[in-house]
């Protein structure tokens, strides 16, 4: 038993002194400390890959707001090019149907000084050759009267919308000339 013991204490004592031996050993040492840059070296690379991994996600994150966020806008823009187009085509049928009833009235309101120049044509043809002359003469004032409305009537197809009430006025005023010319016509009979 003491045999034991002593063999024990020397075993420790040789364990002890091979630790004390190896803590003043440069060699060891460097080895410890490459052990522990190796570990510190492992540790940074965990640590770079959980924050590359975070990076990437918040990436991914980002990309996939920004797609929605597009994708969101792009459906708002479309939406409102449709609305703004269903109120470009209403205003667009508000002046064309504007349009056909200037159109609609001046064509009306030709025809009854159409009308009245037919029948002053053919009151004339029974005239003396002097009326007849007369007849003639206020009959080119009043066929240039009658081409300038037909020319504002024609016009009206390439005016926009600003420009509509414009031409009606100037269409009155053309029939207003008008109308004093085929009266002149209509007197000289």
């Amino acid at each position: 038993m003491i045999r034991s013991k002593w063999i024990a204490g020397v075993a420790l004592g040789s364990v002890v002194a091979l630790a004390a031996c190896n803590q003043n050993n440069p060699q060891a040492e460097e080895e410890r400390a490459r052990a522990a840059q190796a570990q510190a070296d492992e540790s940074i690379a965990k640590a770079q890959a959980e924050a590359q991994k975070k990076i990437d996600e918040a990436r991914k994150e980002a990309n996939q707001d920004t797609r929605e966020a597009l994708n969101e806008a792009n459906h708002e823009t479309a939406e409102a090019q449709k609305n703004a187009n269903e109120k470009i085509r209403g205003a667009n049928e508000n002046v064309l149907e504007k349009k056909n009833d200037i159109k609609e009235w001046a064509n009306k309101k030709l025809g009854e000084i159409d009308t009245r120049i037919d029948e002053s044509k053919t009151r004339a043809q029974k005239a003396t050759p002097t009326v007849k002359e007369k007849f003639e003469r206020a009959l080119e004032d009043v066929d240039a009267k009658r081409d300038t409305v037909r020319g504002r009537i024609a016009s009206l197809d390439a005016q926009g919308a600003s420009a509509l009430d414009d031409v009606k006025n100037r269409l009155d005023k053309d029939f207003s000339e008008f109308q004093t010319s085929v009266k002149r016509l209509e007197g000289a009979l």
